[in-house]
């Protein structure tokens, strides 16, 4: 199996994304973003120091995660969802990642 180390060599393989695709990337919470977000009763938060990769399920009801303005997110660090964590350590991670759920229906 070949490992991908630049965005070159993802490109190569895959090609570059469609203008839909490419046009959907924004750099803010914009309002669709905010009420799915509000609607939202489950995440999975990502975290990496460079070398180890920690990925936590959260959830609560809808409307848990907050929206501190348009670029950053308040998620409460519940006990039962991170026994074994630092509370620091989300915080001292070099790189973040969250991934926001909701039923449908």
């Amino acid at each position: 199996m070949a490992v991908i180390g630049t965005e070159e060599e993802l490109r190569a393989l895959y090609g570059a994304p469609s203008q839909r695709a490419a046009a959907k990337v924004i750099g803010h919470l914009d309002r669709h973003c905010r009420d799915f977000i509000a609607h939202s009763p489950f995440m999975v938060l990502a975290t990496s120091d460079g070398a180890r990769l920690d990925v936590s399920p959260k959830g609560d009801p809808a409307g848990f995660v907050q929206m501190e303005d348009d670029h950053h997110l308040i998620v409460p660090d519940r006990p039962r969802q991170q026994p074994d964590r630092r509370p620091a350590e989300p915080v001292a991670q070099s790189c973040r990642g969250a991934e926001l759920l909701h039923p449908v229906g």
